[in-house]
């Protein structure tokens, strides 16, 4: 199954009809983010990234290769509030310092933002559009948050149909379940083409 390469692709939301579903990653920059680069760099995928502001320091170096490698980076706040219990200049901080970071970092301005927990409103997503950034919510939620296996979010993924946006976690925790998931499912899609021929 092919998936979307991030970097020939703007992002809205609801996303553009593609013929691949699109991968996304919620709270890194984190410890296992690095590993899952090495398995999307090996298959030929790129990712959309959504970043929390106060865990890009000391990891810098990530984000710049999140950018070489052609990911798109995306706003998920600075601390992973609820941002529906903040007053809307709140909100509005909580945005402009994580662009702020990732530009800084990455040299990249983010233009896609993922409210924390999916909890979004007309006013939070007209906040993020007064700053240059479309809501991207998800279609496909894998729940590798929940580390419930890697088979089971392995499943997950395979099965998220065309055009679909898969909600994915490499952060803050232990994400290596969902590292060896990712792993298996590009290592099945690009086995598939060679094995039908």
């Amino acid at each position: 199954m092919p998936f979307l390469a991030a970097a020939r692709h703007r992002f809205h939301y609801p996303p553009p009809p593609v013929d691949a579903p699109l991968l996304s990653f919620d709270d890194g920059p984190a410890e296992d983010t690095e590993a899952l680069l090495d398995v999307l760099a090996r298959h030929g995928v790129t990712a959309t990234f959504f970043l929390v502001g106060e865990r890009i320091s000391g990891r810098e170096g990530v984000l710049a290769r999140l950018v070489r490698e052609g990911h798109e980076l995306g706003n998920h706040s600075w601390n992973h509030p609820d941002l529906r219990t903040l007053a809307l200049h709140e909100v509005r901080e909580q945005l402009i310092r994580t662009s702020d970071a990732i530009e800084s970092a990455g040299g990249v301005r983010p233009n896609v933002f993922r409210p924390p927990y999916g909890y979004t409103s007309v006013p939070i997503e007209e906040t993020a559009a007064s700053l240059g950034m479309r809501t991207m919510l998800w279609d496909v939620d894998t729940s590798d948050w929940k580390r419930p296996g890697v088979d089971i979010v392995a499943r997950a993924i395979a099965s998220a149909p065309p055009g679909s946006v898969v909600l994915l976690h490499d952060g803050p925790a232990d994400r290596g379940g969902t590292v060896t998931a990712v792993e298996l499912v590009l290592a099945a899609a690009s086995a598939r083409p060679s094995a039908e021929h």
